[in-house]
């Protein structure tokens, strides 16, 4: 039991990795999409954006033959914190 038990952890931890660098990689898309919507004077929420974002994995769960749910809530967890990222490069009051 133990083996698999560490076959698994190594696929979780190969996982992790990968999950990190695309939560890198977003962080500074992020960056680049703060500077456009200071250029243009845009908000930081966008309630349209958000659904889309929301809409889209849960549709990508359902076409994996997966619950949504999860998916959804660790995105809005991911959100929330791009959220608080986005006002910190603008230099608003954030914890993040």
């Amino acid at each position: 039991m133990a083996e698999e038990l560490v076959k698994f952890r190594r696929v979780i931890d190969s996982i992790d990795s990968k999950l990190t660098k695309l939560l890198i990689e977003r962080l500074k898309v992020i960056s680049m999409v703060v500077e456009v919507k200071k250029k243009y004077g845009l908000n930081v929420y966008d309630a349209k954006r958000i659904e889309e974002i929301l809409a889209n994995v849960r549709k990508i769960a359902e076409n994996e033959n997966f619950n949504p749910k999860p998916v959804e809530e660790i995105y809005k967890i991911i959100i929330d914190y791009c959220i608080k990222f986005e006002k910190k490069l603008l230099g608003l009051n954030t914890n993040a």
